[in-house]
């Protein structure tokens, strides 16, 4: 996490307005996170109606090591050897960070796996499959090509997920799957003419809802009963 200076928010604002006219039209149409007009939402949207369509997926991805520069304790500048990570309080970092996974993912995806459409919404990520064995494939791929960019996938949060409904009966391990704040799961689900069924579907995840109750009970705990009675 950085705290950038006034001077800091400034000067990266003015890149910011000039960056963004010129990388906007290259992006990738799978590319959802910090764009103009683009939501979380759209993103899970978009996975949703392909989760219908295709039987797995790998999914996550963590930066590392990406944008090396950061304001040292002392106020000097720290050695970019030494610091890791694009700083996640710079007003420019989601630009650079979406320019800087265009080249390092989308390209790599449309150059090697045309064929795999995927929704990206800043680091994290979905890529959907016809068959394990392509899910399989694709994850090695992309384990070699993020640690040739010093890149790493999330080791939780990357998995092979069957998208299990009433069509597609298969037995995998892993059913589900989180991704910004949504649990993707086998659900039941009314069908047209009302016929119950059984669909791959996302609702807000658990770790989510505890975050909302929780800021719900904040909220409604009085001041004066939030204060140490020390």
């Amino acid at each position: 996490m950085g705290i950038p200076t006034v001077a800091d928010r400034i000067a990266q604002e003015v890149v910011k307005r000039y960056l963004e006219p010129i990388v906007e039209p290259i992006f990738h149409e799978g590319s959802y996170g910090y764009r103009p007009g683009r939501s979380a939402i759209d993103t899970v949207r978009k996975a949703r109606q392909r989760c219908w369509r295709y039987d797995s997926l790998p999914m996550g991805a963590s930066l590392h090591r990406t944008l090396v520069e950061g304001a040292s304790t002392d106020g000097g500048r720290q050695d970019r050897a030494a610091y890791g990570g694009n700083s996640q309080g710079g007003v420019v970092s989601p630009c650079l960070a979406n320019l800087f996974l265009h080249y390092v993912f989308d390209m790599g995806m449309v150059r090697e796996f045309p064929d795999i459409p995927f929704e990206r919404y800043a680091d994290d990520l979905i890529c959907h499959c016809r068959s394990a064995e392509e899910a399989r494939a694709l994850w090695n791929a992309l384990e070699a090509r993020f640690a040739a960019c010093r890149l790493v996938l999330h080791s939780q949060k990357t998995k092979l997920v069957y998208c299990k409904d009433a069509n597609r009966r298969g037995d995998y391990p892993i059913q589900s799957f989180d991704f910004l704040g949504y649990e993707f799961r086998p659900r039941s689900a009314v069908w047209h003419g009302s016929q119950l069924g059984v669909s791959f579907l996302p609702a807000a995840s658990p770790r989510a809802l505890k975050a909302i109750r929780q800021t719900v009970r904040r909220v409604d705990t009085p001041s004066t009963e939030r204060q140490d009675p020390g």
